[in-house]
């Protein structure tokens, strides 16, 4: 009896249940994976938005489903954030869960909606529509995006279709403080993604986040934000994802999210909200998928394994096995054509336990009895009943030729 761990990834959580592509899978590719591979912007020539056999192919291949050990999305998002393969390239890490549900919907086949969604190019314009700048606004903006790289941060455009700023300073930690957010202005018109998670801000400064009003995907994930913070966003009505993993956010902050009628995606996990306020703000918003983090706990089966025969051929008569027929001798099921011949085995397996093709056994002996030097399990041979390890086949053989002189030095 052997217990296996279905689904066991990383020592975390795994949902037990069948995976949904659109209810459980989009929403992370959406957080971590289309700023880069979707119909726009296929860096590497990959696209995560729709499912293609090019997905499955080759020597790495990308999603391979049933086997998310040899899918290439999976490994790079378990790298080390240091290593050089590691995805997402910028915002925040998957967490141990978001990482485990895409390894269980892998692991069940990747299935993909047979429906792409209608139409990802009038997706793309709404979510980078920002309309032409003026040169003034081009000049603040050009202005603003070397203020940030200038402190450590990243920036720069979305797309080189799109005039749409992205801006990360996540990188940087607590370093970053309300006083740098004044590094964004400029960037009013055109900042449509900003990464603040892990980094010092307050409620206060949240105030001069709420002037971005184009802002569609917002990171302030394990900041010490809270309420009166959300209350400074109620103006960004066209944000689309938010990330409140970690904060100090309650039912409270939700609620001054009810406004947000594009948002598609928020994350509450480990926050002070409740199931009441989830469901109020689901209520408001019925259109948004809210993860807190309450995954199904891992499925523990018990598998009873059946043993098989080490050897295919009677070692007394040389016929095919019948597996009903067997033995356990040093741990290793031995099976034979016949009851008699099984009978005969037990009776006395010195005389036919050489002839068990497949038979593992370990050797009485540590050194060599021809050589004194260590033996190698691979190279045994049964004397007398006993199996007897040699460092090499020469040895071995010159045993067999003369075992009496060699018989005193097996020890």
């Amino acid at each position: 009896m052997r217990c296996l761990l279905l689904f066991a990834l990383c020592a975390c959580a795994v949902p037990a249940q069948e995976i949904d592509f659109d209810k459980h899978v989009r929403p992370i590719l959406e957080g971590s994976c289309y700023k880069c591979h979707d119909a726009k912007r296929h860096k590497g020539d990959l696209r995560l938005d729709r499912w293609s056999a090019g997905l499955a192919a080759g020597e790495h291949p990308v999603i391979l489903p049933g086997k998310p050990g040899k899918s290439g999305l999976l490994q790079r998002v378990m790298l080390d954030p240091d290593d050089p393969d590691f995805m997402p390239k910028s915002g925040d890490p998957l967490t141990k869960a978001q990482t485990a549900t895409l390894k269980a919907w892998i692991d069940q086949g990747a299935k993909w909606p047979k429906t792409e969604a209608a139409d990802p190019d009038a997706e793309w314009n709404k979510q980078f529509a920002i309309g032409d700048l003026t040169d003034a606004q081009k000049a603040s903006q050009a202005n603003a995006i070397k203020t940030v790289k200038g402190i450590g941060g990243i920036a720069g455009r979305v797309a080189n279709s799109t005039e749409a700023i992205d801006v990360n300073l996540s990188l940087l930690g607590k370093n970053v403080t309300d006083d740098n957010l004044q590094t964004l202005s400029g960037l009013e018109p055109s900042l449509v993604w900003l990464n603040l998670s892990r980094t010092g801000i307050s409620d206060a400064g949240l105030t001069k986040i709420g002037r971005h009003t184009r802002l569609r995907r917002l990171h302030l994930a394990r900041t010490d934000i809270g309420d009166a913070g959300l209350a400074s966003l109620k103006g960004l009505t066209g944000l689309q994802f938010l990330n409140l993993y970690g904060t100090n956010v309650t039912d409270a902050g939700l609620a001054h999210l009810a406004g947000m009628k594009d948002l598609k995606k928020l994350f509450v996990w480990q926050s002070k909200v409740t199931d009441a306020g989830v469901a109020k703000l689901k209520k408001a918003l019925p259109g948004v998928t809210i993860d807190t983090g309450k995954y199904a706990k891992p499925v523990v089966v018990k598998v009873e394994t059946k043993p098989v025969p080490v050897n295919k051929k009677c070692p007394i008569t040389g016929k095919p096995v019948d597996a009903t027929q067997s033995v356990t001798f040093e741990e290793q099921l031995v099976a034979f054509c016949c009851g008699n011949c099984k009978a005969a085995f037990e009776k006395d397996p010195s005389k036919h336990v050489s002839k068990v093709d497949g038979l593992k056994r370990k050797p009485v002996n540590a050194k060599c009895p021809v050589k004194g030097t260590n033996v190698n399990p691979d190279h045994i041979l049964v004397h007398k009943g006993k199996a007897v390890g040699f460092c090499c086949p020469n040895c071995k053989a010159a045993f067999a030729k003369n075992p009496a002189k060699f018989e005193a030095n097996i020890k």
